[in-house]
């Protein structure tokens, strides 16, 4: 007797600790501010530190040197810009030991074309001779997944000396908005080809829908750092959102093998970052029973 009440009260402290960590998951998200300079240095987990970008850095140049101080003060006139005029979906970390580098993420809004919910993030350099020349900034996703090409983040054409920071953010959100994976000139064009036909959108829908999940089990799995606490958070709160809006998508462009497994596997990614969502399950076992019929009608 006494064993079994020992066991319930383990059982109980178990579920105590595990409700606690979730709610101090969304309490650090909720709390988590659309900008915000850290004190500690960003680690070595973006292509800056490379060398080949080492003269663009503002630690090349002399820090007792009127160009340096110069500099200083127009990145924190671009940092004041960011504070006051982020929209809500735009998050922004700056560093005070290193003033020239940012990382930001842009969220994906539920009704985008083609990467609805998605988290983008972004290292933003500026350069040691800004705003003369443009900040360089990179996409930051899984190598094999490509959904934007940092060739169409390049600024250089529209930039100039009045432009700023936020504009760059702004400019690249509404790229992200409209980006067609279908699009002759890379993923972030602007132009639909008339000549696609409904095959072929359907086609490239579907690997929309595939790079855009794989992308979020990405950024799951390998967060930026300084954004761990919001990844996981705006994963456990949108993780109902984005598995209907799966479904809805898989009814209306017709389910593939790799597509449902895909669903199957991000349902256990969620689970894995404390959302319930097995009764989703249900959507998979009925794709696969719409699969297996389609197959074996072709045979007769």
């Amino acid at each position: 007797m006494e064993e079994s009440i020992f066991q319930e009260n383990d059982q109980n402290n178990k579920l105590g600790e595990i409700e606690e960590i979730i709610d101090d998951v969304e309490k650090r998200f909720k709390e988590f501010k659309k900008f915000y300079i850290l004190s500690n240095t960003p680690r070595d987990d973006h292509r800056f530190h490379l060398k080949i970008f080492s003269s663009y850095h503002a630690s090349s140049l002399c820090r007792s040197s009127e160009k340096y101080h110069e500099l200083c003060r127009k990145i924190r006139k671009e940092l004041a810009l960011l504070e006051e005029n982020l929209p809500d979906s735009i998050f922004v970390r700056a560093y005070y030991r290193d003033i020239d580098f940012l990382r930001a993420v842009i969220i994906n809004p539920p009704d985008a074309p083609f990467y609805p919910n998605g988290l983008f993030f972004f290292d933003i350099l500026f350069p040691s001779n800004y705003p003369s020349d443009p900040p360089k900034i990179q996409y930051r996703d899984d190598d094999s997944l490509k959904m934007i090409s940092n060739n169409n983040l390049d600024v250089i054409g529209k930039w100039n000396k009045d432009s700023s920071i936020l504009d760059v953010l702004l400019e690249t959100k509404e790229r992200i908005f409209n980006a067609k994976p279908y699009s002759n000139d890379g993923l972030l064009s602007h132009i639909f080809p008339e000549s696609k036909s409904k095959l072929e959108v359907v086609k490239h829908t579907k690997k929309a829908m595939f790079l855009n999940h794989k992308g979020m089990m990405y950024s799951l799995r390998y967060p930026p750092s300084d954004f761990e606490d919001y990844v996981k958070g705006y994963y456990r709160t949108r993780a109902h959102v984005i598995l209907l809006s799966y479904k809805n998508l898989l009814d209306e462009v017709g389910a593939d093998n790799e597509l449902v497994l895909l669903f199957k596997e991000l349902i256990k990614v969620f689970e894995r970052n404390g959302t319930y969502c097995e009764h989703h399950l249900v959507h998979v076992h009925e794709f696969k029973k719409e699969l297996t019929f389609f197959l074996f009608s072709l045979l007769f």
